[in-house]
């Protein structure tokens, strides 16, 4: 994975919003689209954003019964189980297992989330950005907190 520290105006914005990429960098896999957003992205969900919105804007989507409470990290793990997920211990790389993380601030909120791909590399969504491969630090420690909850499902 090649650095992004400071080569251009995108690489130092990066670098400012995620510092840990100095130690853990990315690659790059899409250009920027403000088609989906990174918790669409992990359900595999590239034609809308998904977030959990007292009222929903069009365009944005959540899964019919799941309770919508802002800034809920619970809301954001059923939405999941909707799709097969279970709460599971960490991130480490199983065998015919699919795992996303669910990346929180200090206040437990959910800030982003990020799918295991077979090779054991994170890969995500930047918001409205880009679309990543990284390492679960790659993205801590800057706007994103901390990956804390991490889920599993069977590999299609």
């Amino acid at each position: 994975m090649a650095s992004f520290k400071y080569k251009d105006a995108e690489n130092y914005r990066l670098s400012r919003d995620f510092p840990a990429l100095d130690k853990y960098p990315l690659t790059r896999t899409s250009e920027a689209t403000r088609d989906y957003n990174c918790f669409a992205y992990v359900a595999g969900d590239t034609k809308r954003q998904w977030a959990c919105l007292p009222i929903l804007p069009r365009g944005v989507y959540w899964p019919p019964g799941i309770e919508r409470k802002e800034n809920d990290v619970w809301s954001v793990i059923f939405a999941y189980k909707t799709l097969g997920y279970d709460l599971c211990d960490d991130g480490k790389l199983e065998a015919n297992v699919e795992k996303i993380a669910i990346y929180v601030d200090a206040e437990d909120r959910p800030l982003h989330a990020a799918i295991q791909r077979e090779n054991g590399e994170w890969q995500s969504k930047l918001g409205r950005d880009i679309d990543v491969s990284h390492s679960l630090e790659s993205l801590e420690g800057g706007l994103y907190g901390k990956a804390k909850y991490f889920m599993s499902r069977s590999r299609k």
